[in-house]
């Protein structure tokens, strides 16, 4: 479903940190990242803005290695399906 609803709307930011959050679950840490900065250069280029504060605060996170697989779970519980 996320990657289907990301090559609909590159820009669904739900779907995005869907698969940030599914890539970093299953061990693909550097592909979760890549997620994030695909999601962030289209934010910027398309409407000049950056990502939410949800997936920000994901990706840096990921990113920092402080991910907690919990606050993950619960991440990709709360996103709308």
């Amino acid at each position: 479903w996320a990657r289907r609803a990301r090559t609909m709307d590159p820009l669904h930011e739900d779907a995005a940190r869907l698969l940030i959050a599914l890539r970093h679950v299953t061990g693909d840490r550097a592909g979760a990242l890549d997620e994030y900065r695909h999601l962030e250069a289209q934010l910027r280029a398309e409407h000049g803005v950056a990502p939410s504060a949800d997936s920000q605060r994901l990706a840096r996170a990921i990113r920092d290695g402080t991910a907690d697989p919990a606050e993950v779970a619960r991440t990709i519980a709360q996103l709308p399906v």
